[in-house]
């Protein structure tokens, strides 16, 4: 039998914490899973101002090492902007002194911000250092502007990023298939890659979720509202779905909320049935998920992995999503998918679902089944230390 190595290990990640946002609540979950199994889990990232996160709590048993994010901008959306450039340098200068002092025998550092902040530190002190990627930013990055020409100069920079920083790790995971061969790290500078899917804690998975047969047909979409989400296609497709159910309502469930998506529903004329909450609160969402029929996905881009999805697979709900963001989703048995999305396209697959309640239902279940046996950090958490091990065999602290 093998014997168990211990880690201490060192996560960064340029992100808020307490949030909603997919990434935030992946490194968060993630970190939990593997305070559990025994190893010593050091997170460097930012703090919400007044919110700060209770360390030691059943959520949270593992050491916070925070920042104050700079607030250039309203917010900290994740979009590029000064703010948070001098942000990530802050979290440079935390992160070096957080393994001077530590030494840990690993840097896990998630997004290339969080990797960015990591790499010198990485390299002075020489310690394994793997690149936990979450989305290709050739793609994202332009969805965060609207003018075309800095979107293309976006797109230019992330396909660098994409490019050069994975080569600079010592191993390299990946939410997704697509992202893995999209980042191609087989290229100058081979990297070890693994994929690893996200996952979601065993007991947040109901033992029978009650579908709420007799109320009002309501959809949830639970996420942030930036471009890459494609909200809009959403928006356009509910118009369509209530000429033929007048009684849906769409509730957005969002951890910011982008002024174009109120502007958008009130021009469209759907704003007496689309209600939009903006919270920092995960038990908020779960709360409203409890009441839905069913949950939406509509993103288009195939690399990245909706933690929003599994969320609501773990509380028996079915999921509608379009084919690139359709992770998890396995079409007609957890909910269904929509290839080539258009609004028609999209408002049919919600049809389908909405009008016949007895189907939506016994898809959720077999959802519940999916998240239960594929998709738990108990799960995935032996894949993570076998990525270690392959980094660094044989932990100081272990």
């Amino acid at each position: 039998m093998t014997e168990m190595k211990f880690y201490k290990a060192l996560v960064v990640f340029s992100g808020l914490l307490p949030s909603v946002r997919g990434s935030n609540v992946l490194v968060r979950q993630s970190c939990r899973a593997l305070s559990e199994r025994g190893h010593t889990i050091h997170l460097c990232c930012f703090a919400r101002a007044g919110h700060a996160p209770s360390e030691g709590s059943p959520q949270i048993p593992f050491t916070l090492h925070t920042a104050s994010p700079v607030r250039i901008s309203p917010g900290h959306r994740s979009h590029p902007h000064l703010g948070r450039f001098v942000s990530d340098l802050k979290l440079a200068a935390l992160v070096y002194r957080t393994a001077c002092r530590i030494r840990p025998d690993i840097i896990h550092a998630h997004h290339y911000e969080g990797f960015a902040a990591s790499l010198p530190t990485a390299r002075q002190l020489r310690i394994p250092i793997i690149l936990h990627a979450h989305s290709l930013f050739e793609d994202e990055l332009p969805t965060y502007l609207r003018w075309p020409p800095l979107q293309h100069l976006l797109r230019l920079v992330g396909s660098v990023m994409d490019r050069e920083l994975p080569s600079r790790a010592d191993a390299l995971i990946t939410v997704s298939e697509e992202l893995c061969n999209a980042l191609d790290p087989w290229g100058d500078h081979p990297v070890p890659a693994y994929v690893i899917p996200p996952g979601i804690p065993s007991d947040e998975i109901e033992s029978a979720a009650a579908f709420p047969h007799g109320s009002e047909p309501l959809v949830i979409y639970a996420g942030n509202t930036d471009g890459y989400q494609n909200l809009p296609l959403l928006l356009k497709a509910f118009r369509i779905v209530i000429r033929e159910k007048p009684n849906a309502r769409l509730r957005l469930l969002c951890s910011d909320l982008d002024a174009a998506i109120p502007a958008l529903i009130e021009r469209l004329g759907i704003d007496d049935v689309v209600e939009t909450i903006v919270t920092q609160n995960h038990l908020t969402i779960r709360r409203h998920l409890h009441q839905a029929w069913l949950a939406v996905s509509p993103r288009c881009s195939d690399t990245g992995f909706p933690l929003k999805n599994l969320d609501a697979m773990a509380l028996g709900r079915p999921v509608v999503a379009s084919k690139g963001s359709a992770k998890a989703v396995l079409h007609g048995t957890t909910g269904l998918v929509v290839g080539d999305p258009t609004p028609e396209r999209f408002a049919q697959a919600l049809l389908d679902l909405l009008n016949n309640p007895a189907r939506a239902a016994k898809m959720g279940e077999r959802a519940r089944e999916v998240a239960m046996t594929s998709y738990t950090w108990e799960n995935l958490v032996p894949h993570i230390e076998n990525v270690w091990k392959s980094v660094c065999p044989k932990p100081e602290s272990g």
